[in-house]
């Protein structure tokens, strides 16, 4: 379904037909360890801690939704304010189950408009402490596609591994994607709309030339990279701003230690 005007001619993301509430929301449970869905109408304190950098900016749009009547919007606005080289908007895990420290599956759907001009976009993120420069996993966007990621930013070595799967990346569509993340051995699975997409692993990585498949996948080790997942991320990372501002939305996240499913 292509995007719709709202009220104020602006284009607004398609809600589901017929749907105020998402069939978790009805049946008042949540189907994991961690849920949001937005629809406090405001950010729930309880839950996140509110990060932003560079002009970004987080609100809860009462009028995109995914399911139900709010999401999480996030909007960059190009080339940063102030000075800086990037910018960010985050919402931060305040709180997480500790059985989802080694081991945990997401689900969130999401909707990026329009096509961005930026080469990188961090978009969700499970890891360490220490937002804006954790140890972690990752979804990101690269050059249109995907990229999944683990990135070390503090100790030495510090430093960074890539996969990039094939698919494109639907711009002004909501999707459900899901992934997983696991510290032993570490590994990322992602899929999009129930579909497999890619993976990160020391056999599907984006080698440099000479290495051969199935070493240690980051300085001779192939698991406990992360140590635990303690803080999770959602929101965008613009780390080589493009010329253009451009927004993404997230609504019915979940994390859990199972797969979690679409809607």
């Amino acid at each position: 379904m292509p995007p719709i005007q709202d009220a104020s001619g602006e284009m607004a993301a398609p809600r589901d037909a017929g749907n105020d509430a998402t069939p978790d929301a009805a049946q008042g449970a949540c189907p994991g360890l961690f849920c949001e869905d937005f629809e406090l109408d405001q950010v729930d304190s309880t839950k996140w801690n509110v990060m932003t950098a560079g002009g970004s900016t987080v609100t809860i749009d009462p009028k995109i939704a995914a399911h139900g009547r709010h999401s999480a919007h996030f909007h960059s606005p190009g080339p940063p304010t102030g000075g800086m080289a990037q910018s960010y908007a985050y919402l931060l895990t305040k709180s997480v189950p500790s059985a989802l420290a080694v081991h945990n599956f997401g689900r969130t759907y999401f909707y990026m408009t329009p096509k961005p001009t930026s080469i990188n976009i961090g978009l969700w993120f499970g890891g360490t402490a220490g937002f804006p420069r954790p140890t972690y996993m990752s979804v990101a966007s690269h050059s249109g596609g995907w990229q999944l990621g683990f990135i070390k930013q503090q100790g030495m070595p510090a430093g960074e591994i890539q996969a990039y799967p094939a698919d494109v990346m639907p711009v002004g569509t909501w999707m459900c994607l899901e992934w997983e993340f696991n510290d032993q051995p570490d590994t990322i699975t992602y899929w999009r709309d129930g579909q497999p997409v890619g993976t990160l692993d020391p056999n599907h990585i984006n080698y440099p030339p000479g290495h051969v498949p199935g070493t240690p996948l980051y300085n001779g080790m192939n698991s406990g990279l992360i140590g635990a997942f303690t803080d999770f991320g959602f929101g965008l990372y613009d780390w080589h701003p493009g010329n253009f501002p451009f927004d993404v939305y997230y609504d019915d996240i979940v994390l859990d230690t199972k797969r979690v499913g679409c809607l």
